[in-house]
């Protein structure tokens, strides 16, 4: 092996180190983050079964909602099925005992049925979701899924309080609740539209600044590699005319 094919051989090995290193760090900084989202998740869910007014309890929602969908465009449907699970159950586990009251009485059974609301209104959320995203942009889809997990939610809610309380009642606090989350999530959807814009902006940016880059990296190695040829010609045309005088010598 020459020493040219060791340092060859020495330099790939260092690379291939960098790279494992790179990943490694990577995937920490990846299971953080998804530490901190579940983190989130289990923080609107506890929070929706702890507020009394409908306006807090339809924002926690509209923020679970898009929290359950960032997860799944950035670790896939599986984890953030596992993380709404799993937060749905350390909340039960948490609220088991909590007695609930609405209007001066007492209300059983109130903390299972939320808790399972929000599962299922999360599951079929989160599959239109996924349907959606292959076709649409994430705030598009987003804000579809969100009207599906609004409905289902409040759909649920208000067959358990039908027997609660009156009919036009319940109807009304159903409306009530579709009205505000309909509105924050639009507020969410306006939101991400311009996150989303400003990101385009950058990313053309920066697409720009490394073509202009590489222009100017291919123009220095074009200019190189000419006056290397010339260099080379000019050498070649030398060596002849010296050989056709040692001939004429």
């Amino acid at each position: 092996m020459t020493p040219l094919d060791e340092r060859i051989q020495f330099i790939s090995s260092i690379e291939i180190i960098m790279d494992k290193n790179i990943n490694h760090h990577n995937n920490i900084y990846n299971n953080i983050f998804y530490v901190i989202a579940t983190s989130l998740l289990f923080a609107f869910t506890l929070s929706i079964n702890f507020s009394i007014k409908i306006v807090y309890c339809a924002l926690c929602s509209t923020f679970l909602a898009l929290t359950v969908n960032c997860l799944s465009a950035l670790w896939g449907s599986k984890k953030a099925t596992l993380s709404v699970i799993g937060c749905v159950g350390i909340t039960f586990c948490t609220l088991y005992d909590m007695q609930y009251h609405m209007y001066g009485k007492p209300i059983q059974g109130l903390i299972t049925i939320s808790l399972l609301s929000i599962c299922i209104s999360s599951c079929m959320g989160l599959k239109i979701f996924l349907k959606l995203k292959t076709r649409y942009s994430f705030p598009v889809s987003n804000i579809i899924s969100s009207c599906v997990y609004a409905f289902v939610d409040g759909f649920i809610m208000a067959i358990f309080f039908i027997n609660k309380f009156p009919i036009h009642s319940v109807f009304a606090k159903f409306y009530q609740e579709i009205a505000y989350k309909g509105i924050f999530g639009l507020a969410v959807y306006l939101l991400l539209l311009v996150l989303f814009y400003f990101k385009r902006i950058i990313i053309k940016y920066f697409r720009a600044q490394d073509r202009l880059l590489s222009r100017s990296t291919y123009s220095f190695s074009g200019g190189y590699c000419n006056r290397k040829q010339k260099f080379y010609k000019r050498k070649k045309s030398i060596s002849k005319c010296y050989v056709k005088a040692l001939k004429r010598t």
